[in-house]
């Protein structure tokens, strides 16, 4: 015949089980996080230094001797007052 301290082992051990698959199961989530955080913070890195370098190229390319250049290579000249037209338009109200 079993006694009664018998019956409660399976339940023990179930209890074990079931906390030893709950803990191991929260530390994968825990590492699974921290993978997806560092992936993170590899891409916020990333696009923060291609952000650095368009505003860099921004800011060079505003620079006047290079814009007078960039002009003067494809055929641009400076606008005098002289090279300017102006035309009259008459309205007439109705």
């Amino acid at each position: 015949m079993r006694d009664g301290s018998e019956a409660g082992y399976p339940i023990i051990a179930g209890f074990v089980i079931v906390f030893a698959v709950l803990y191991v199961w929260q530390n994968i989530s825990v590492m699974r996080v921290k993978m997806e955080c560092r992936a993170g913070s590899r891409k916020e890195a990333e696009l923060m230094k291609k952000n650095d370098r368009l505003l860099y190229e921004i800011e060079r390319l505003r620079r006047i001797d290079l814009v007078e250049r960039y002009a003067a290579r494809n055929g641009m000249v400076r606008i005098h007052p002289g090279n300017m037209k102006t035309f009259k338009v008459d309205r007439k109200e109705k």
